[in-house]
């Protein structure tokens, strides 16, 4: 007698949960892997001179929409990301307008660099661990350029550049990097030096690795990026890290508020009374375009690229050849002559007023957040179940991102190289840091407000 084989009948239902939970999970895993794959794909919009765009997007969007199954990773709408979407918008206007459309599209590459890196650190470090994880892999960083710097940094010694690695690295760009990352570093190093994180560590580890170690790592890495910075000989730099040190200082010592700007003031006098104006103009003299003067001449072609140009700009990555044909410089090289040194006509030159507006719009958004969360950071940890951002170690960390803002706020009044060049990305991303620091502070404070009181 023939037995008939019997068919195994799965409900349709089941079969979608099985296939719905196979996605969530491998979802799950490429949003924990986001900044490892976002790295891995940089490289497509830092190098090939905007060759490799299509596929650098491309791997973003496929990449963002298998997270998406597992968590969702956008962000509500606020000012920073209504800035996000502006230069969006403005892409299309750049690609339209400019004069060189292939420096336009390398210079594209490092926009959507800036932008992808901005968006991912402040989606992906919700949490203090990750925040703490992302702060020690921005760091790390700017010790692998500090090491590397006498390799890689661009030099006019001809048996100096025949030892350089392939890629090189402008020093102003360097040391204006590092700038921007001292603050972050000095950060994680005084959140090792707390009291409250040397209070949590228990008495007999105390002088064993879990605390030692990452406290000379950190102090390893403060002293690694402090002589790249001075190795770099960029005066920028230089006025940007004592800038925001100065700001650091200012914000845990409430003497220095006031012994600051009366110290300022009284240099300022002095400076006036003894004529050394000009002699203070000495230091800000550059190897790349040469004194004082040189700049203020870019400027004012910046300035009047702007009055011309108002909604458009000229194009990303135009300033060099369209500056020169348009308004020809009459002390200035127009061979050394890249960009507008001054952050701010640099996004007004190249995008506009409204690129401008965008720019001006996400930084009062950090300063803005940056802000609200200082409300939250002398809460008791207790009180905040799911976020403790309150504690020493954590407040040090937000502090060192602020300090970075600033950094990259006042190299700005002397340089553009934290837009628009290959390592602009990595200042992006530590404001990406600084956005997501204060939305787990917002966070805590929400949770503080619902929270029954006793």
């Amino acid at each position: 007698m023939l037995v008939r084989p019997t068919k195994l009948h799965i409900p349709l239902a089941q079969t979608h949960e099985s296939q719905a939970s196979w996605l969530t999970s491998a979802g799950r895993l490429v949003e924990n892997l986001r900044p490892v794959w976002v790295a891995a794909l940089m490289p497509l919009f830092v190098f090939g001179e905007g060759r490799f765009l299509l596929f650098g997007v491309l791997g973003v969007i496929g990449f963002w929409a298998l997270a998406g199954m597992g968590t969702c990773v956008w962000g509500r709408w606020s000012l920073s990301s209504a800035s996000l979407l502006v230069f969006l918008l403005l892409i299309p206007v750049t690609m339209w307008v400019t004069p060189s459309p292939d420096l336009t599209r390398e210079h594209l590459g490092y926009l959507l660099a800036q932008l992808v890196a901005f968006f991912t650190v402040a989606t992906w470090a919700n949490t203090e661990q990750r925040a703490k994880v992302m702060a020690q892999a921005l760091v790390g960083i700017g010790c692998l350029l500090a090491v590397t710097a006498p390799l890689t940094i661009q030099s006019t010694d001809p048996l100096a550049s025949a030892r350089l690695l392939p890629e090189t690295i402008q020093k102003n760009v360097l040391g204006g990097t590092l700038a921007v990352l001292l603050p972050l570093c000095v950060g994680l190093l005084m959140g090792k030096l707390s009291k409250g994180a040397i209070n949590r560590a228990p008495t007999a580890r105390f002088v064993g690795a879990r605390l030692i170690a990452p406290l000379l790592l950190a102090a390893l890495a403060v002293a690694l990026i402090v002589v790249g910075v001075i190795f770099s000989q960029s005066h920028g730099a230089y006025l940007a890290m004592v800038i925001s040190l100065l700001v650091i200082a200012a914000v845990r010592m409430k003497p220095l508020r006031l012994i600051i700007p009366g110290g300022l003031l009284v240099t300022g006098i002095g400076v006036w009374l003894l004529n050394l104006g000009p002699s203070l103009l000495q230091l800000l003299q550059s190897d790349s375009v040469g004194d004082f003067s040189v700049r203020v001449e870019i400027w004012s072609r910046a300035l009047q690229v702007i009055h011309d140009f108002p909604l458009t700009g000229i194009g990303l990555g135009a300033f060099r050849t369209a500056v020169p044909a348009l308004y020809p410089y009459v002390i200035s090289d127009p061979e050394k002559v890249h960009h507008a040194h001054n952050l701010y006509l640099q996004i007004g030159a190249e995008l506009g007023l409204p690129g401008q507006a965008a720019f001006a719009a996400l930084i009062i958004s950090l300063f803005l957040r940056r802000l609200e969360g200082w409300k939250v950071e002398k809460l008791e940890p207790s009180n905040l179940p799911t976020f403790q951002p309150s504690n020493a170690e954590m407040a040090w960390l937000n502090l060192g991102c602020l300090g970075a803002l600033v950094a990259l706020l006042s190299h700005g009044l002397l340089d553009a190289v934290t837009w628009g060049t290959k390592p602009a990305f990595i200042a992006w991303a530590v404001l990406g840091l600084l956005l997501s620091l204060s939305l787990q502070n917002t966070r805590a404070r929400i949770i503080k407000e619902r929270s029954p009181r006793v």
